[in-house]
């Protein structure tokens, strides 16, 4: 395998991120060959298993295997494996095997495809042909007229546009839907917005759930029924409902970890609800920092190898922290509107003082613009609030051992 690179920070940062790509992947998976990173990567394959991560990464020849991430990645081999790949610009060409699984900003694929096919992407332009199914999610889904798909076809997308040919059956779902492709079996589209091209060939029945009735091009050709239907109940829901029920979601799993930390971290939790209270201004500096330097050091750890595992354990701790800071300062806020006594309180009242501010933080966040804001400076708070807590509960423990 001849491999060119050349050293740099971005080969760090590309590394983790490959790191995270890989986590969790079967044990078979996990090869102790830390792979190649650089600004710069490019690759020839000879039929081994090629791990690369880089601001560009290029990947010819044959390989078993293929795990990729960078700014932009390029997949052009042959792969009797799978091939996982992320970055902001992904390109597959080539014959895969195995499974694709590629996700970024924009993700082109146009070679030919053995196993399912797994694609997120903010924008998707799929030419390629695929033995088995596909699956697909993103803000913008193309598939032009060269796509080949044997299996079945599953979509969703704000904006959806399908040509080429399709063996299975089609499920797609978005606000807009154009569905000008050759179908073997039945059609699915649950869209606001449903056309129906020219080019349009369905075995099946075409199945349309949407609010507006399907413009169906004069020359498209169904053999089946067409039959019309009522969107599914989410398209039915407004919007402001939606942030209603997440507000109220945010609200109840607050507090469901908030009871659960006052059950096994009670000390810690006080302590950090005192900081919050008295101290809002360095307690909110604290979380900055946090946020800021727990993934950094975490990187650096990763991009070690040898600290992979406690590198990626201590990323994982950021979204424990941000949700312990959101519980303390929501106590923090229910403590201040109905108990500012200062005497001790019971369990029972604490977590009837949590809720009532988790119901306050979820009320502001539906506030347009500034509520959002607003509570993410909050949590900023209780995050470093609670980092406080638990420091101070530490160094009493240290200080009393003998």
């Amino acid at each position: 395998m001849g491999v060119t690179l050349s050293s740099g920070r971005g080969g760090i940062i590309a590394a983790v991120v490959l790191a995270v790509l890989v986590a969790g992947k079967p044990a078979e998976a996990q090869n102790p060959w830390p792979g190649v990173a650089g600004p710069d990567v490019a690759i020839v394959g000879e039929g081994g298993h090629i791990r690369a991560a880089g601001g560009s990464v290029t990947i010819t020849g044959t390989a078993s295997r293929v795990e990729a991430v960078g700014a932009r990645v390029e997949v052009n081999a042959a792969v009797t494996g799978p091939v996982y790949a992320a970055g902001a610009l992904v390109t597959i060409h080539g014959v895969i095997e195995g499974d694709l699984k590629a996700g970024g900003g924009t993700v082109e694929v146009n070679g030919r495809l053995g196993g399912p096919v797994k694609l997120a992407s903010a924008a998707l332009r799929f030419n390629g042909t695929a033995d088995r199914s596909v699956e697909a999610v993103g803000a913008s889904l193309e598939f032009g007229p060269a796509s080949a798909i044997s299996g079945r076809l599953s979509a969703a997308g704000a904006h959806v546009v399908v040509a080429g040919r399709i063996g299975g059956p089609v499920r797609i779902g978005g606000a807009s839907v154009t569905f000008n492709a050759e179908a073997a079996g039945d059609v699915i589209l649950d869209a606001g917005r449903v056309t129906i091209g020219p080019n349009a060939a369905i075995a099946g029945n075409l199945v349309v759930r949407t609010l507006a009735a399907p413009e169906i091009a004069d020359s498209a050709r169904i053999t089946g029924e067409v039959i019309v239907r009522e969107p599914s109940l989410w398209w039915l829901i407004p919007r402001w409902l939606w942030h209603v029920i997440l507000a109220a979601a945010m609200a109840a799993g607050t507090a469901l970890a908030g009871l659960i930390l006052i059950g096994v971290a009670r000390g810690a939790f006080e302590d950090g609800l005192s900081h919050a209270t008295f101290r809002p201004l360095s307690s909110g500096l604290i979380g900055i920092v946090t946020l800021i330097l727990l993934p950094i050091v975490a990187a650096l750890l990763m991009a070690t190898i040898v600290g992979l595992s406690f590198g990626l354990a201590l990323l994982l701790l950021v979204p424990f922290l941000v949700v312990a800071g959101h519980t303390v300062v929501a106590t923090c806020i229910g403590v201040w509107i109905f108990d500012r006594t200062g005497e001790p309180r019971s369990t029972g009242r604490l977590f009837l003082y949590l809720l009532a501010g988790a119901i306050v933080v979820a009320a502001v966040w539906l506030i347009p613009w500034a509520g959002p804001i607003l509570v993410g400076l909050a949590i900023l708070v209780g995050t470093g609030a609670w980092m406080r807590g638990v420091s101070s509960r530490l160094s009493r423990r240290n200080t009393l051992s003998p």
